[in-house]
């Protein structure tokens, strides 16, 4: 049986994978790294949560095994399993997607995106899967907590100026 090669890949799938990896590479960068960095085998606490996210994301979204996630980033499955195993993490699968969702939202807030890169953003979550309700979640999360953020600075900074008044 021979084997196609990726130029002759079905252009439907070749949208998908290009549509995971641009996805990837959102996740890597709201915790502040490259999407290469995703792979690196760094225990640092940024890279620990952008895999997680990435493996989670892929488990969730994707519906990718824990050893196919574990192939894709070259390391065991067990090793995919403890990372999405740590903290609290709800045991259905529309629940981690919350979870997920809510942080990509905390991302997006703590970054705010011009509208283009709103729509890039929009066009690579519906070609994932995500539906617009979601992804209108996800941006009026990230609006919520992008105003709480910029109000407790201008608090933070409120309090400074009349301390420094004093």
């Amino acid at each position: 049986m021979e084997t196609q090669s990726p130029q002759a890949m079905p252009e439907r799938v070749e949208t998908a994978a290009k549509a995971t990896r641009q996805t990837l590479a959102a996740i890597a960068q709201a915790h502040g790294l490259r999407y290469s960095d995703l792979w690196s085998r760094s225990r640092e606490k940024n890279y620990f949560l952008a895999r997680r996210d990435a493996y989670q994301y892929l488990h969730d979204v994707k519906s990718f095994s824990l050893s196919r996630i574990g192939l894709y980033f070259g390391f065991h499955h067990t090793t995919v399993m403890n990372a999405l195993g740590r903290g609290d993490r709800p045991r259905d699968r529309a629940a981690r997607r919350e979870v997920l969702l809510d942080r990509m939202a905390m991302a997006i807030a703590a970054a705010p995106a011009t509208l283009s890169d709103r729509r890039a953003l929009r066009a690579v979550l519906l070609k994932d899967g995500v539906t617009n309700d979601e992804i209108n979640r996800l941006f009026t999360l990230a609006i919520v907590r992008a105003r709480r953020l910029r109000r407790a600075e201008d608090e933070s900074q409120a309090q400074l100026e009349t301390s420094n008044a004093r």
